[in-house]
C-alpha cells in the first residue's frame, strides 16, 4: 500500500474510533459537513480523501459538546 493509502487508512480508523465514542455519548458526527453514523462507515470510506482531517467540536448554549465535526485539511 502506498503512503496516501496508509494515510487514508489511519484517518479512517481514527474517525471510526471517535465516532464510536461520540455515538455512545449521544453525540452526532459529521465529516466535511455531512452527517454520518456507524451504519454508514462504508459510504464514509468511499468519499474520504487521502488527506489529514481535523476534529472540531460543536457545543450548545450550556457549553456541552453536542457534535463532533471532521474537516479535511488541504495542507499540513
Amino acid at each position: 500500500m502506498n503512503n496516501t493509502g496508509d494515510l487514508k487508512e489511519q484517518m479512517y480508523s481514527w474517525i471510526l474510533a471517535e465516532m464510536e465514542q461520540a455515538e455512545a455519548a449521544g453525540m452526532s458526527v459529521s465529516v466535511d459537513g455531512e452527517p454520518y453514523t456507524l451504519a454508514e462507515t462504508e459510504r464514509l470510506y468511499q468519499v474520504m480523501e487521502d488527506a489529514y482531517y481535523m476534529k472540531s467540536y460543536v457545543g450548545d448554549q450550556k457549553g456541552r459538546i453536542t457534535e463532533i465535526d471532521f474537516e479535511h485539511l488541504n495542507q499540513v
